[in-house]
């Protein structure tokens, strides 16, 4: 099985084991789920630490901009070390990812240049999507 059957039963946590190879907790398919499938329009995640929040907050992420053509999607961190810890937490997936890497808009022959673009505030992706990464500090 492919991660398309997954997809059309909105089953996050096979998503999750055929895409990542990650297995989340039962709080972190629910905050994956909220976030990919858009059941919110605005989320603000408050858990504690070592909760895995940023790693199924960056999944989520990455899920919703496979799901999707054309959004913009701005992602507001605490602080400018927080929000550097999510963006490199999504450049290891769309790195490592064969389906995601499909979506860079640069066709990078390196690894190194895939990480440098996405180590800026703002990725775009060959499906129209949008990704902007702020601090609110």
């Amino acid at each position: 099985m492919t991660w398309e059957e997954p997809l059309r039963r909105k089953d996050v946590k096979r998503l999750c084991e055929r895409l990542f190879h990650f297995s989340p907790t039962p709080s972190q398919e629910m905050i994956i789920r909220k976030i990919s499938f858009q059941e919110h329009h605005r989320i603000i995640i408050n858990c504690m630490t070592r909760y895995g929040k940023t790693r199924s907050v960056s999944i989520a992420v990455a899920l919703y901009i496979l799901f999707n053509k054309k959004k913009r999607i701005i992602l507001i961190g605490p602080t400018s070390k927080q929000t550097s810890i999510i963006r490199n937490y999504l450049a290891d997936l769309l790195v490592e990812n064969e389906v995601l890497r499909k979506l860079l808009n640069k066709k990078a022959s390196w690894i190194d240049r895939i990480r440098e673009e996405l180590s800026r505030t703002r990725m775009t992706f060959n499906n129209g999507c949008e990704l902007t990464v702020l601090s609110a500090e």
